[in-house]
């Protein structure tokens, strides 16, 4: 009984730490975003490879936690259908993107640049609120795991005391039946 208690207890801590792994991977897919959003406009105002360079490594960052999460949200209902949702909104700020960065890009034409820099704002604002949601659940999550790994763990010193004493009684009327 004791095992299995403890075993719990394990397992609590682990969806604990799991929970706030996945909201600290959250935040950091965000700022990757906006990271790539910022390098975009300076490639378009000063036409800079090194912007482009950084955007194509944020990419891979990006992809990287976005593989993570997804590990995660795959065992999570409650974040299933917004995880989905944060995909392809980052699908189509990849295209966006790729679109800017790309040879063919016209930067002479005002009305496409205006047009790509309004969409990727939007775009943003998309994630962002998407990002709130999926971080809004995420918290109220971990508020349920904390409180359940508090209790298991409060909980713990009294169970082992009351298991003791169970064993002390079955000893003592064992010792009793014996004599």
């Amino acid at each position: 009984l004791t095992y299995k208690h403890v075993e719990k207890l394990n397992q609590n801590s682990a969806q604990v730490h799991n929970s706030l792994e996945a909201a600290l991977k959250l935040e950091i897919l965000y700022a990757d975003l906006k990271d790539i959003e910022v390098e975009r406009r300076n490639y378009v105002i000063l036409k800079d490879e090194n912007a482009r360079i950084q955007i194509l490594k944020n990419m891979k960052e990006i992809n990287l936690n976005y593989e993570f999460l997804q590990s995660y949200f795959k065992t999570n209902p409650a974040q299933e259908k917004n995880f989905i949702q944060l995909g392809n909104l980052i699908q189509k700020k990849y295209e966006i993107v790729n679109r800017v960065v790309s040879p063919k890009f016209n930067f002479k034409d005002k009305a496409e640049l205006q047009k790509s820099l309004q969409e990727g704002e939007n775009i943003m604002s998309d994630i962002h609120k998407t990002m709130n949601t999926m971080l809004k659940t995420e918290s109220n999550l971990l508020k349920n795991k904390k409180n359940e790994f508090d209790f298991r763990q409060k909980s713990t010193p009294f169970y082992l005391y009351v298991i003791a004493l169970c064993s002390l009684g079955l000893i003592a009327f064992a010792f009793f039946r014996m004599l």
